[in-house]
Parts: structure tokens; sequence; C-alpha cells
């Protein structure tokens, strides 16, 4: 009943960090929240007249020690699970119970969306962010729910939207940071320099700006039986960015952005866990043969090479803004050397992995904004996705004298068509659609071979892509997937401080993808195929609130969300005669409701205290016919809940300043606390009859306390302050496969302190 009133009033979420810093008014004893300007509609607007949920998190906050990776924020965001915890190997984002959906089920993108400078970061072989660091960043924008009427990037749970800062055409200007790192526990020590170089080569008109970073991490953890191993999880990375921008008339202007990184890997995170229930990540040392053949002392390297291209152009119409952008991801080198545990009975044994990832992603959108005051506002796009992926590589079990080599290239090509208009009936009266009509072709190939008998040598010419072994199969299959989606919303303004929305949208995923001898199997034993084989559908309903109170010293949003899920793919055995066969199967339906909570308020001119909270919970609504799917997991019933998410999140942040505390010095601190439940899990492949929820809650206390003084600014930071070393995702079958991606904990309470001298204008 509580809950049903409070959707009455409910409405979008910004996380504490809203980006609101606190602006001094005319009298000394009033001060109000400063304006924050979002683009989330592809139109400046302010945060608090948004139809949407939105988080907007600042440069000022980027900047601190404790954000240095987007990984870092989202992790931090209200409702949101983050899978993996190092990017770009393995992160997926995960917002309103979006995972739900297993992406390994499908050949789905990610749900979330990712933007940069408004292109879309699009990585056909994996659905991970960009690797961008937060360093040289003005804003994060976090949309939360479905955004492909708006944006040519289709998602179900929403987007980011990470915005570089813009070339400067008038002034010269530097800044650079640097960092030291100590995490207790580690041996080694960790560092960041960076620097950012503006130059306005011909004023008003043509300007670079140009950004290089490095960071390096001396991990956490240790090897079992190899002490002299002490950097498992080490790693480093190379950011490099160039921006080029033209202002070729009034009315038009170029932009050209290049940006490259390298990221180099021992371990690679959350692999080769061995255990992490006593608080320390344990790993298991290297001893298969396929990877000891490249790494003879068992110390292994995984490189990264990732590079991204965007050009970006826009005219002003007078009645609209036509904007064009390409954008171009270049995977080469995304390299996997790891080993999983599994077990069949006969005890513990070891499979190695040699892979690499390639893949080449080529993004095209087309936009028109319509411009002025008008009652009637509009916008419309074109979006087009070519890209291809030529993963392969080699898979050893030496304990059954068995090696097999993978080749599984990828080609897809999309296109989507969306748009959306606005109308304003009176003052305090507005309503919206939108509609988007996607697209897409898919071709899945997997070559497969394998050798029964060591040595391989086929293996020493080409680790990844070398010659064939013995049993050669190959298999393709071709797949076309369209649908359409919509978006309606209507709002209320009553007055200047208040508004109330309600918004209805639907979003697709990707289809479910079935081998050719997935559908001979199917077809030879009479099978239908469980589910909507075309796409899981995902119909939203959100009711917002947003009110700024107090004199503009409070803010207040609150949203009521219920996501209708049709046909989630899950993995399971369907029951053909002769063999059963394992595939991903749709059938599962499930409603996902989200109640989401910000506060904001401004104590003084000096004090700011931000709120956030999320709670999410779920119901299935319906599942496969029992008599076709032998090991459904017994866990997912009618009635009952689903898995891969955190039920409720607390997010308490504390900002506080003073002016010339000491000699011209001023000084802030910083505080945020975040407090997530376990998040409950299952392995897909078996048929457990109850879920296994992880051995903690999720908790992170981060600390940041600076002194300022004109361009300099000098920061002492504490992440996980608490030393919280829980595991934060669920254990799933220890000693089996699935332990190795999850049984994670985070990275001991590590201090940094940072010095930057921010020379821009």
């Amino acid at each position: 009943m509580r809950r049903a009133l409070f959707s009455a009033v409910a409405t979008t979420l910004v996380a504490p960090f809203s980006g609101a810093l606190l602006a001094q008014e005319n009298t000394e004893d009033s001060f109000a929240l400063e304006e924050v300007i979002v683009t989330a509609t592809r139109r400046s607007e302010s945060l608090m007249s948004v139809t949407q949920s939105i988080q907007a998190i600042s440069e000022a906050q980027l900047e601190l020690p404790t954000f240095s990776d987007v990984s870092m924020v989202v992790n931090l965001i209200p409702g949101a699970v983050t899978f993996g915890n190092k990017q770009p190997v393995a992160q997926s984002v995960q917002i309103r119970g979006s995972g739900i959906v297993q992406s390994s089920a499908s050949d789905a993108q990610s749900p979330v969306g990712y933007y940069v400078d408004d292109i879309p970061y699009v990585d056909i072989s994996t659905p991970n962010p960009p690797p961008i660091d937060t360093f040289d960043l003005e804003r994060i924008e976090i949309l939360r729910g479905p955004q492909g009427t708006t944006y040519g990037q289709d998602s179900s749970a929403g987007s980011l939207i990470m915005r570089t800062n813009p070339v400067d055409l008038q002034n010269f200007g530097y800044k650079v940071r640097a960092s030291y790192s100590q995490t207790e526990g580690s041996p080694g020590s960790g560092y960041q320099v960076g620097a950012v170089v503006n130059l306005p080569i011909v004023e008003d008109v043509f300007g670079v700006r140009l950004s290089y970073q490095r960071n390096d991490d001396p991990g956490y953890g240790e090897v079992f039986g190899d002490p002299d191993f002490d950097d498992p999880l080490a790693n480093t990375r190379d950011t490099i960015r160039a921006k080029v921008y033209w202002q070729v008339s009034d009315n038009l202007n170029l932009e050209l952005t290049h940006s490259e990184w390298n990221t180099e890997y021992n371990m690679l995170p959350g692999t080769q866990i061995l255990d992490s229930t006593g608080g320390k990540m344990i790993h298991s040392p290297i001893e298969t043969q396929v990877i000891l053949e490249r790494f003879p002392d068992g110390r292994v390297k995984n490189e990264f090479e990732i590079s991204w291209t965007t050009f970006h152009a826009e005219m002003d119409l007078g009645f609209a803004d036509l904007s064009y952008s390409f954008g171009f991801v270049d995977t080469p080198k995304k390299e996997t050397f790891s080993e999983f545990i599994f077990d069949v009975g006969l005890g513990p044994m070891k499979s190695g992995v040699v892979f690499n990832q390639p893949a080449e992603s080529m993004t095209n959108e087309l936009r028109l904004v319509s411009k002025g005051d008008s009652k009637l506002q509009w916008l419309g796009g074109l979006f087009y996705l070519d890209a291809e992926s030529d993963s392969g590589g080699t898979v050893d079990t030496p304990d059954f004298f068995f090696r097999e080599r993978t080749f599984d290239p990828i080609e897809a090509e999309a296109m989507a068509v969306y748009g959306e208009v606005e109308y304003a009936f009176t003052d305090a009266f507005s309503a919206s659609l939108g509609m988007r009509y996607h697209d897409e072709d898919r071709t899945n190939t997997s070559i497969y071979s394998s050798t029964s008998f060591f040595p391989d040598f086929t293996y020493f010419s080409d680790p990844y892509f070398g010659p064939q072994g013995s049993g050669v199969a190959t298999t393709v299959e071709e797949t076309s997937f369209d649908h359409t989606s919509y978006r309606i919303g209507l709002t209320w303004t009553p007055s200047d401080n208040g508004m109330v929305y309600i918004t209805q949208s639907t979003a697709n995923r990707a289809p479910i993808i079935l081998t050719a001898n997935d559908r001979i199997a199917l077809a030879n034993g009479g099978v239908e195929q469980v589910g909507d084989v075309d796409a899981a559908e995902l119909s939203n309903f959100e009711l917002g609130t947003k009110w700024t109170l107090a004199d503009g010293r409070l803010q207040v949003e609150a949203a009521y969300v219920i996501g209708d899920w049709q046909d989630i793919p899950l993995w399971a055995q369907v029951m053909v005669p002769g063999n059963p066969v394992s595939m991903p199967i749709g059938g599962t339906d499930a409603d996902v409701t989200s109640t989401e909570l910000a506060l904001t308020w401004a104590i003084s001119d000096s004090l700011q205290i931000d709120y956030a909270y999320a709670y999410t919970d779920t119901e299935v609504t319906a599942i496969p016919d029992p008599g076709t799917v032998s090991n459904y997991p017994g866990a997912i019933k009618v009635g009952g809940s689903l898995y891969n998410y955190s039920p409720e999140t607390h997010n308490i942040g504390v900002n506080w300043n003073r002016e010339n505390v000491v000699s011209g010095w001023d000084m802030y601190l910083s505080a945020n606390y975040v407090s997530r439940d376990r998040v409950d899990g299952i392995n897909p492949f078996r048929a457990p009859e109850a879920y296994v929820p992880a051995s903690a809650r999720y908790q992170n206390l981060m600390l940041n306390l600076g002194v300022t003084k004109g361009p300099w600014d000098i920061v002492f930071s504490v992440r996980n302050a608490g030393g919280h070393d829980g595991q934060y995702l669920p254990r799933t079958s220890l000693g089996g496969s699935d332990a190795q991606l999850f049984g994670l904990i985070q990275q001991p309470t590590t201090y940094t302190l940072q010095v930057s001298y921010d020379g821009m204008p």
C-alpha cells in the first residue's frame, strides 16, 4: 500500500553526485543549488526540467582520485550492478534489473548504451563501456530506461553519456596532474600522471586539444604456491586523445577526435580466482601447457589495444540543428590468457584458454533537432552500424589429452530510424511521442577443430588463428531481426518549482542466436523453439516527479518504474530425443519494479548533503514448459524472484568547503558511502533448486580531503576506507568454471595523494 501511494508522486533518480554545486546569491545569508544543464534530450536543458530519470556527475567530482575511471563511477549508481571489476576486460553494466538478461544467451549488445561526445561507442566483440578515464571529462550523464527514440544506439536499461572538455578557440591553456597511491597488502605502489594542452591555432576558427594519461596500478591478491608472483592483478594503461575543432562559419562546425587506450594486465581481473572467502584474492597458478608454451615462468601478460576515431559535423539551419557523426572502434588485440577449473565428477581439472578478439565497429548517425520556443518540438535521426569480429583461439584440457581450436567470426549490419515530437498544450500540460524502427542482419560462423594428442605444433605458428587440427567443422548461421519500439509521455508542471510526468516505452534486445546444429536437433526431434526467438522485449512504465524547494536549497526527485520483460534469454537443456541439447531459450517472463528517490540539500553555503535510494524487486510471471526444458533452474518459479540484481541500495554523500583557511588556501571535504544488498545467483548450465547469494553486501566508503589555491589542487583520498573485503557477487559453484567469474572482492583500502595544476583559463 505504501509503495502504491509512493508511486503516485514518484520519478527519476539523480544519484548523490547530481553535479549540483553550491552557488552564492546576492545576499550574504541566501544560497541555492546551482542549476545543472544537461543535454540528455539533445538540447541544453535544466536537469530538473527533463522528464527522465537522469544523474549528472560534475567535473569537480570526476577529478577526485576516488573516481579514476568510469567503472568506479558506475559502481556507485544506486540500482546498478557492475559484473567484472576492471575495464575493458569484462564490464557488464546493469541498471534497473537489466542484468536478468544473460548477454551470453544471445549476441545482443549491452543493455546500456555508451556515448562519448554524443557519438555511440560500439564494440561488437564485447559489450563493454569504453576504457575512458575521468581525466579531462566535463560531465557524465546517466539516463535510465529505454532511450531508442532519442538516440541511435538502442538500449533497454539506459545510456551513459560521457562528455570530454571542448576545444577552447580563444585561450591557450594547460593542465597537469600526478598522483601516488598505496594499497594495503600490496608490496608495490601505483601512480598516475596526465597532461592536457589546449592550442587555439587560429583564434575563433581552429584549435586543438591534446591529452595524455598514464595509469599504473600494482593490483592486489596473491598466487597460491608462488609467493614470488606478488602482483597478479597489476595493470597499466596509456590513454591518448587528440581533438581538432574547426569553426568553419557561424553556422557550421567540424570536430575530429582520435583516442587510443593501450592496457596491459598480468592476470585478467575476474579470472584465476581460487578462493576469496577469507577476504584475500587467492589466484590459481598457471599450469596448462597451452599458456606455459607462451609464458614458461607462469607470469602471464594480457594486452588490450583499442582505438576510436570519431568525426562530428553540426550545422545551424535556423529552425533546427543538423548533425552528422561517425565513429570507428578498432580492437586489433584483446588477449585472453587464462585458465578455468571444472569438475565432471573426477575431481577438479583445468582448461587453459588462449584467445584474441579483434574487431572493427563503425557507426554513422544523422540527426535533425528543432530549435526555438515553439510549442511543438521535435527530433529525428538515422543510425547505421557495420561491424565484424574475428575472435579465435585455443582451449587446452591436458587431463583429457585434448586441445580444441575455435574461430568465431561475426558480421553485423544494422540500421534504425527514430524520432520524437513534443507539444505543449498549455504552460502546465504537454505530451510527447517517440518511435523507433530497427533492422539488423547478423552472420555467426563457427569453425571448430580438435587434436587429441600433444604436442599440437599448429599452436606455435599462430596461437589464435593458426592451422586447424583434425575434425574441422564449420557452421554458419544467418539471422535477421527487426522491431518497432515507442515512447509516449505526459507532463504536468503545476509551478516553476515542480513537475510530474508519466512515460510508457518499449525496447527490444537482439534475437536469441541458435547454431545450425541446434536448429537441426530441434527439427529432428520435432521440438519447437522455446519462447520467441526474435527478441526479448521490455515494456517500461515510469511515474516521476521533480521539485525544487526551500528557496532553491532542496531538490527532491522520485520515480516508480514497472518493467514487463518478455522472453528473457536463459541457458538450459531442451529435451530432444536422444541427447538433450543445451541452448539459449526464451519462455521466461517477469515484472521488474524499481522505486527510486534522491535528495540534494544545501544546508549552508559550505555544506551540502546528498542521499539516493533505490529498491528493485522482481516477480516471475511465466516459465517454459518443464516437459520440454530439462535443466531449467528450479529456483526460478512463477511468483518467485529472478537473479543478478541488487534489491536495495543506499548512497549518502557529504560535501563541505571553507574559503581562506590559512594563507589564502581553501579547504574541501568529500565523503560518500554506498551500501548495496547481496546479489543472488545461479549456475545457468545446471538446475539448482535454490539461489546462491553473495556472501556479503557491497559497501564502499570513499573520503577526499583537499586544499586549493589559485590553479593548485592537492587532495588526499581513501578508497574503500572501511576495508570491506566480502564477496559482493555470488560464487555459484565452488571449484566450477563460474567460480572464476564471480567471488569478486574489492581492492583493499587504497590511499592516494594527488597534485594538480590547472592552467586553463
